[in-house]
């Protein structure tokens, strides 16, 4: 009994510790630093070959110290843009920040552009998700919308300054103008487009809002802000972080990735405000300790006469027939960092970059194709049906390539790759 006592004193000592490190270690979901991680572009389009342009207002996120993301219609190639830049808050007109252009892209709608300035800048980063994107989660779209509310507080700022701008203009009637906004919804889908994945959700996306991050309820990103579909209401689309982090991976552009276990951290550090998951964790710790103690006070007292029933006990489960484990299909990985590197799955599994593989690969891993091929197990014969869904660089089957979108049958054992040897499996059925 004693052993029990402190075998369960460790494990909630050990429950305690973890739910303490998350909550003094890990980041806390905080819409503030969402809010400020986003920034409000001023850009001026050039028309055609004539040295006229075009104003255009759009919203961008940071994804480095200098670094921010928008689309692409809001800063096309040769057009120019600023940061609208506020130094200490609402205290001081805001300024421009000039930018220059590191990436752009028509498909898809992305752009990359580097803030130029001589002292370092303080925004929050936004940290790009790389798990799963589920739908029915939670998100806050964030940006700059033109809307009359924020004609108004312009209008209202200048009728401050005077006839003649003589006077000194009250600062606080800009903040329609000068801070996002944020609006709450939940992921529909996510479909690809063009070749280009999106994510469809029903927050509220309008007019200057294009190039906006879309956050997670957790505070990770997971899309930039694009469209609506003006043939319905409520549906705006956004392009998945999985199209942004590929390009920001080939362009050596650093970003700050978070996993799905991340996200798990966040999610409870979120309860109360952080302090939920310090108080569990303080619990667990007192009664880890208290079992513990326990123990150590009853080793004091003198040791009773050990029955004899308990005996008669372990011997009758000694006779017990062991339980044979059941068999189950699965895909071996070669590589440890593909995650899961041993996949269980009951009769279909996809594999591919798409947020609907079972299975993630390594960032790096560009040849596998979004929806690679699919591995159906058949339980009649106990065999594999292996399909390529038409991929870029082929599946290959003990070497030799599968024809594009053919399916062909094999056994336990069989060896595969997709694209390249690196991503190398082998179907079991054990």
């Amino acid at each position: 009994m004693n052993i029990n006592k402190t075998l369960i004193g460790f494990a909630l000592s050990l429950f305690g510790t973890a739910f303490i490190l998350v909550g003094v270690l890990t980041p806390k979901p905080d819409l503030e630093i969402m809010l400020s991680s986003s920034v409000k572009l001023m850009c001026e389009h050039p028309i055609g070959e004539t040295k006229r342009t075009v104003d255009v207002v759009g919203s961008a996120f940071f994804i480095n110290a200098d670094t921010i993301v928008t689309n692409e219609h809001v800063s096309p190639i040769g057009s120019s843009c600023s940061v609208l830049h506020l130094e200490k808050g609402l205290k001081e007109d805001p300024s421009l920040l000039d930018t220059r252009q590191l990436w752009t892209s028509e498909n898809p709608d992305i752009a990359i552009l580097q803030v130029l300035t001589e002292e370092p800048l303080e925004y929050p980063i936004a940290p790009l998700y790389t798990g799963p994107i589920v739908s029915g989660s939670s998100v806050f779209s964030i940006g700059y919308p033109n809307t009359g509310a924020t004609e108004i507080s312009i209008s209202e700022y200048f009728k401050s300054t005077g006839a003649e701008n003589e006077l000194q203009g009250n600062i606080n009637l800009l903040q329609a103008f000068v801070k996002p906004q944020v609006f709450k919804g939940v992921v529909s889908s996510g479909f690809i487009v063009d070749g280009v994945s999106m994510v469809q959700t029903d927050a509220s996306l309008n007019p200057g809002i294009s190039g906006g991050p879309l956050f997670l309820e957790s505070g990770q990103l997971i899309g930039v802000n694009t469209s609506i579909d003006n043939q319905a209401t409520d549906v705006g689309y956004s392009i998945s972080v999985n199209e942004l982090i590929p390009i920001l991976s080939k362009l050596s552009i650093e970003f700050t990735p978070e996993s799905r276990l991340y996200n798990y951290y966040r999610s409870l550090n979120g309860i109360g405000n952080g302090s939920g998951v310090l108080i569990i964790g303080i619990l667990f710790l007192a009664m880890g300790i208290y079992f513990i103690a326990s123990m150590f006070l009853a080793g004091s007292s003198p040791a009773p006469m050990a029955p004899v029933q308990p005996q008669q006990q372990n011997q009758s489960s000694i006779q017990r027939a062991p339980v044979a484990p059941s068999k189950e299909p699965r895909l071996i990985f070669q590589d440890m960092n593909v995650n899961p590197q041993v996949c269980t799955f009951n009769g279909k599994v996809l594999l591919g970059r798409d947020p609907e593989s079972q299975v993630s690969f390594p960032l790096n891993w560009g040849y596998i194709s979004k929806l690679h091929c699919m591995v159906e197990f058949d339980p009649t014969n106990k065999t594999f049906l292996v399909k390529d869904l038409k991929s870029k660089n082929g599946t290959f089957i003990s070497g030799n390539r599968l024809d594009e979108g053919a399916t062909k049958r094999v056994a336990s054992g069989t060896s595969l790759y997709l694209g390249k040897e690196d991503c190398s499996f082998i179907l079991e059925y054990s």
